[in-house]
């Protein structure tokens, strides 16, 4: 009887989040005929949504309210962070801090005072190598991507080990999880040292390791790789070439998009396309320094020089990274060639209107009850994470 309450209540909050998105999509659509030149139109009945150049409520810059800070260059070795990696933050406010460095997870209740360790380094039950993505489920679980052994643990928000399942072989990428408590993660199809194009797909996992669905492949980024002795080989390549960035909202939309152009798709829960929304933009040009290495023989200098200059000239529309508000709106981080310093988002509401262009001193890694969160650099260069109020700036 429990696990039927449960069940029905997953899908309860699951059609209250979609009808709340539907909703949004529909005022989008209505405001967007009323105040807003953007074209809706169905091709070959698949929805595009075609924003102009500029945002409907126009370029806003923000401040950061600095609310709390954890960090120390020295001291307190609870409140000292190695490397850390990305922050998740609990219903309760708790703060989950994915250090690289110190292989583990530090946990810091919502006023910054530290809780415990989760994890350490090692290749038992609730131990890794090298944890490269986290995320927290909304039925209190941890669950973390070791990239070295290619498995996903899940420990319970204390760090006992509940437990785990190994992944495919291939190169994986990303992990999100949903309401529902699915998983969600990207795998390299093809991984070639060639001048390709690679392919990746994007899987939808149960809390046991079944997979529930397969959003399909996408086209990735080109890469190469030159040897440049008997055991060793360097990967060529800029993290200014196009790849596929996605993202899944609350509700378990997939967002998706090749960012050499100015699209993204939206799937829905069950793996249909819903609808693509994009916007004009003008590309940023492409500047990439030439490197060369001092072990390298002049065929490897000249197969190089040969991959460099077939490199795009302009940087892609977008960023790798999409961070979702608690409203459902989608930030997408984009190249810039102006002089502010900080991080530009494009924002898009849950239906692809192109509501404004925020203009933030750091990148965002979680929204979370009306606060922003971000892993900073300190002036002597240590990284800290800061949880921040965002405040409309005024002149």
């Amino acid at each position: 009887m429990g696990i039927l309450i449960k069940h029905i209540f997953k899908t309860i909050t699951s059609i209250w989040l979609l009808l709340i998105l539907f909703s949004c999509s529909s005022r989008d659509d209505q405001s967007a005929k009323n105040n807003y030149p953007v074209k809706i139109e169905n091709v070959d009945s698949l929805k595009i949504v075609s924003n102009p150049s500029f945002p409907r409520d126009g370029k806003i810059t923000y401040n950061l309210k600095e609310e709390i800070s954890i960090g120390l260059a020295e001291g307190d070795e609870n409140y000292i962070l190695n490397r850390p990696f990305d922050v998740k933050v609990s219903e309760n406010g708790t703060i989950y801090i994915l250090d690289w460095g110190d292989v583990n997870i530090k946990v810091y209740d919502k006023h910054g005072r530290y809780l415990r360790i989760v994890g350490r380094k090692g290749q038992g039950p609730g131990e890794f190598d090298v944890p490269v993505y986290f995320d927290l489920s909304s039925d209190g679980k941890i669950y973390i991507m070791d990239s070295r052994f290619r498995r996903v643990a899940i420990l319970d928000t204390l760090g006992k080990f509940i437990s785990g399942f190994l992944l495919e072989n291939g190169y994986h990428s990303g992990m999100k999880t949903d309401q529902n408590n699915y998983l969600y993660f990207s795998r390299n199809i093809t991984l070639d040292v060639e001048d390709i194009n690679s392919k990746i797909s994007i899987h939808r996992y149960d809390s046991d390791g079944n997979e529930v669905l397969n959003f399909g492949e996408f086209i990735n980024e080109k890469r190469i790789a030159v040897r440049t002795g008997e055991k060793s080989s360097i990967s060529i390549g800029s993290r200014n070439m196009p790849t596929t960035v996605w993202g899944i909202d609350l509700s378990g939309r997939l967002f998706e998009g090749f960012n050499e152009n100015y699209q993204i798709y939206v799937y829905d829960p069950d793996g249909k396309l819903g609808f693509r929304f994009e916007r004009e933009f003008t590309p940023v040009p492409n500047v990439v320094e030439k490197r060369d290495r001092p072990n390298m023989t002049a065929d490897q200098k000249r197969l190089i020089d040969k991959y460099l200059a077939n490199l795009p000239k302009f940087k892609p529309a977008f960023k790798r990274k999409l961070v979702f508000d608690e409203k459902g709106n989608v930030w997408i981080q984009i190249y810039h060639g102006t002089d502010f310093e900080g991080t530009i988002y494009d924002v898009f509401s849950p239906g692809g209107i192109y509501l404004k262009q925020a203009l933030v001193e750091h990148t965002i890694y979680e929204f979370k009850h009306g606060k922003v969160y971000s892993i900073t650099r300190t002036e002597d260069g240590f990284r800290v994470v800061k949880r921040f109020r965002l405040a409309e700036k005024t002149e």
